[in-house]
């Protein structure tokens, strides 16, 4: 529905979803006896005996490779999503949650995500205006790696919260200075980067914007 100050929606969503992703797998090729200070493959000799004893100036060197392998994935995305929007002279508030449920057909895996959050921008004055935004997930992970080990199960709980403060230098509104302090939190037993899958941050960030006319 849609209201004068206020609007509400809830939408429904089934579709076929295929991503594509490439995987470095890595190959050894085994110990070979090179010269010291060399490491081309073509410079060695394959290490082929029980003796641990080198000649002088010879060296163990283990060779390997990556293997690129592009992996398809074929899953059905289903996704209840709700949302409310309300606006009245300087604030302006809205209030989202949804349910996304994603089953694979190539192997035994289903992940299941509900996200809830919260998005607020305030005017506090006609060059200022402070924004904030609260987002908590939960996401369920079950089934088989599937071909590769592409498809991780576990479980996973995620917030990312910020606010910030964006400020217009001059009646012409061409420069803008913005500053914004975010936390992110992650625990569980899903890793999703580099970080790993037990993490906090803290960041500041100041930015300067200028439009020339």
């Amino acid at each position: 529905y849609n209201l004068r100050r206020s609007t509400a929606t809830v939408t429904y969503t089934e579709s076929v979803v295929t991503n594509s992703q490439l995987i470095a797998n890595t190959q050894d090729l085994g110990l070979f006896v090179c010269p010291v200070g060399q490491t081309n493959i073509g410079d060695c000799s394959l290490f082929n005996t029980l003796s641990t004893q080198l000649d002088a100036g010879q060296q163990l060197v283990q060779f390997s490779q990556q293997n690129l392998e592009l992996n398809d994935n074929v899953f059905i995305r289903r996704l209840l999503n709700a949302q409310y929007a309300y606006s009245f002279s300087r604030l302006n508030l809205s209030i989202f949650s949804n349910y996304a449920e994603e089953t694979f057909v190539d192997f035994e895996g289903a992940r299941r995500t509900y996200t809830n959050g919260v998005n607020l921008s305030f005017e506090i004055g006609s060059y200022t205006q402070i924004t904030s935004s609260v987002t908590y997930a939960d996401i369920l992970a079950r089934g088989e790696g599937g071909e590769n080990n592409v498809f991780q199960a576990g479980e996973s709980q995620n917030l990312n919260s910020s606010v910030g403060l964006t400020r217009d230098i001059g009646r012409s509104g061409n420069a803008t200075l913005t500053t914004n302090l975010n936390f992110i939190s992650q625990s569980g037993t899903l890793n999703f980067g580099l970080f790993g899958n037990n993490y906090k941050e803290r960041r500041l960030t100041v930015g300067f914007n200028y439009r020339f006319n």
